[in-house]
């Protein structure tokens, strides 16, 4: 009844809904990249981009950034897909 006087409690439940379902997504990959059934290539912990930035040099620091992590992993990527090393 709440939901039909106050519009902002249905839409806070909807928000709480997606950031519950996208942390237990991110515990499963986790527990996945434990196990071995997955390889994870991810910002540092602690790395934080907004959805909406639109700063360039942030957005230009943070794919640099991506692009040397993928680099940096790669030869560990071939291995877990069983490639051997390929440079």
């Amino acid at each position: 009844m709440s939901s039909v006087f106050f519009p902002e409690v249905r839409a806070c439940a909807k928000h709480s809904r997606h950031f519950r379902i996208y942390y237990e997504a991110i515990e499963q990959v986790k527990e996945m990249q434990k196990e071995g059934r997955a390889f994870v290539i991810a910002p540092p912990v602690g790395t934080f981009l907004r959805g909406f930035e639109r700063q360039e040099e942030k957005l230009e620091h943070y794919y640099r950034q991506g692009y040397q992590n993928a680099r940096t992993q790669f030869s560990g990527l071939c291995t877990w897909l069983g490639l051997g090393r390929n440079s």
